[in-house]
């Protein structure tokens, strides 16, 4: 009689446990806080500064501050740009920047790269859009150097429309 009340109790207890345990696994991820679409990356908070200690500025303002990529087109710079490309912008962008990548698929295609449209911006445009983002963009201002991000400005040019 002991020993059945033993095993009863042990199974209460395992069966409790079970319970809360898996008490847990219920959340949903439709539950948690996320922003509104479109509603781009978060602003920095308001007073603070980043860690280079200067100001992002927009992507017009980058237009005018950088007419043109400070490092000189080679090679070299154009596959440390696809490089990059593909870590950061291929996903959504496609390998070739056609807004085909396979995170494309789940939300509204992004720009074509290669259309003239875009292309007609200047290297500061480009490089003020990946350093700030722009509406479902992230910004990578703190993901990439500068460096990066010009490397990838010359990466970018080389797309023609097809």
């Amino acid at each position: 009689m002991e020993r059945a009340l033993r095993i009863q109790a042990g199974t209460v207890q395992f069966g409790l446990a079970l319970l809360l345990g898996l008490h847990g696994c219920q959340s949903d991820m439709a539950e948690q806080p996320s922003p509104a679409p479109y509603s781009g990356s978060r602003a920095p908070v308001e007073g603070t500064l980043p860690t280079h200690g200067r100001l992002p500025l927009d992507r017009a303002r980058m237009a005018e501050r950088y007419p043109v990529n400070p490092l000189a087109s080679s090679e070299q710079v154009v596959e440390a740009g696809k490089r990059e490309f593909s870590v950061y912008c291929a996903p959504c962008h496609g390998p070739t920047g056609k807004g085909d990548g396979p995170v494309s698929a789940k939300f509204i295609p992004p720009t074509d790269l290669a259309s003239p449209f875009i292309q007609e911006n200047t290297d500061g445009w480009f490089y003020g859009t990946m350093r700030n983002g722009v509406r479902l963009m992230p910004r990578y201002g703190t993901e990439l150097t500068e460096e990066q991000s010009w490397q990838i400005v010359t990466f970018i040019r080389t797309f023609k429309e097809e």
